[in-house]
């Protein structure tokens, strides 16, 4: 896990929004769309306005900062499909760097963000 990230316990007092503001300097700077908005289309958590919206924001870093944005305002169940795109999309260091302590917990049904 990087440096400054939060701990499995430390989760619990941030709301998801919190999180996304925390990490999404260094969320941006790792995550490329390449494949990314197909998957989250696929899974539910994209439609096709948003995803042009996000690509209209411009370049790379841009784009991400959009997803991210877009995903401060999603669910748990939500947040474990994003991490599944992730994934998917070969980008597993971005969960294993950001989303470890929590991403095993949400997918097994475990609330670990603040309400």
């Amino acid at each position: 896990m990087m440096e400054g990230l939060p701990t499995k316990e430390g989760t619990r007092n941030l709301t998801i929004p919190k999180f996304f503001d925390l990490y999404t300097d260094g969320l941006t700077s790792k995550i490329i769309t390449t494949g990314l908005y197909s998957s989250m289309r696929s899974k539910g958590i994209l439609t096709q306005r948003c995803q042009q919206r996000c690509q209209q924001a411009g370049g790379e870093y841009d784009q991400v900062e959009e997803i991210l944005v877009l995903m401060s305002r999603k669910s748990e169940d939500d947040i474990v499909k994003f991490c599944k795109c992730l994934i998917d999309t070969n980008q597993t260091h971005v969960v294993n760097d950001y989303f470890t302590g929590y991403y095993d917990k949400i997918a097994s049904g475990i609330s670990v963000f603040q309400a």
